[in-house]
């Protein structure tokens, strides 16, 4: 039962770090679920997150959501970097945005990953 506890507590405490950073968890039950059964995720989000709110700075909304595949049925937990105005490079400056942790993003394929919806702000930056 410790370890069902530390890994709760593990992932509670990367999402209490990543909503330092400004990023919005509209669904952080289902989120802090997906982290606890996946640990090596919930080691790497807080360091992620706080790279890519500070690649991009405080005008874009950030939010850490579940993506779900209707088709496949796969879970992937999905940062979503939201702008009021896209410009066409947004895919190149969040592979940048990630560069510093590509070999751990790289481990977690299938699990993690950091992209955009194309989709406006939805009305409050988390900063």
């Amino acid at each position: 039962m410790r370890v069902a506890h530390d890994l709760a507590d593990a992932a509670k405490d990367a999402l209490d770090a990543t909503i330092r950073d400004g990023v919005l968890l509209p669904f952080r039950e289902e989120v802090e679920t997906f982290l606890v059964a996946h640990p090596q995720t919930a080691e790497v989000i807080p360091e992620v997150c706080g790279g890519v709110r500070e690649f991009f700075g405080p005008d874009v909304e950030m939010s850490l959501e579940l993506y779900k595949d209707p088709e496949f049925g796969t879970r992937e937990l999905t940062l979503y970097v939201r702008m009021a105005v896209y410009q066409k490079e947004i895919m190149n400056r969040i592979d940048e945005s990630c560069e510093p942790y590509a070999r751990k993003l790289q481990e977690l394929a299938g699990e993690f990953l950091v992209t955009t919806d194309f989709c406006t702000p939805r009305g409050r930056h988390g900063v």
